[in-house]
């Protein structure tokens, strides 16, 4: 990943993309794609927005999208994998379990940062839960920096990502070293 890539301009536009989720979930109807998955108007919607606000932003980068074919062309020193509606079953029926996802590819094709907001997920303010990491960077979560609870390094088989409310309540651990880079 080149030095200086920063995805922060794109939060607003996540967080955008995630209110016109929000306002139009209860109006959303829904159809199915040729593989036999759900699609509304507002995955189709929101891809469209996310898609021209990153080519704006990062002409430069290759965007894949769920929703969109797209020509991928190798070289590129960055990959933006867009999910318009992660979740858009539940979406669709009027359901919390949704997020807007993008992630950041580096010229690897190795995940490198991203950006996850689930409106509905509540946890704890009810203002949503926001996931933002920028190439290269930590993880945040609601602007809090995550730090997981780690078991000992014996037992690195496993890995899970769990919020640490949830780890400490449910007494789960997770390996050290975790690989996001």
């Amino acid at each position: 990943m080149k030095q200086g890539i920063s995805i922060k301009e794109l939060i607003p536009v996540v967080k955008e993309a995630g209110r016109i989720g929000l306002e139009g979930q209860k109006y959303a109807a829904s159809s199915y794609k040729n593989d036999g998955t759900v699609l509304t108007e507002y995955d189709i919607k929101i891809n469209d927005y996310l898609l021209s606000s990153i080519k704006k932003r990062y002409p430069d980068a290759n965007v894949i999208t769920e929703e969109a074919e797209s020509k991928f062309k190798p070289g590129k020193s960055f990959t933006f994998a867009v999910d318009p509606i992660d979740g858009t079953d539940a979406f669709s029926q009027g359901m919390p379990g949704w997020a807007v996802s993008v992630g950041v590819l580096d010229e690897n094709i190795e995940p490198a940062g991203g950006i996850i907001y689930a409106p509905k997920w509540g946890y704890p303010t009810g203002e949503g839960t926001f996931v933002f990491s920028n190439p290269g960077g930590e993880v945040y979560i609601n602007n809090k920096l995550y730090e997981p609870i780690l078991e000992d390094e014996e037992n690195t088989d496993l890995f899970q990502i769990i919020l640490n409310p949830y780890q400490k309540s449910f007494g789960i651990k997770i390996s050290p070293k975790p690989n996001f880079y």
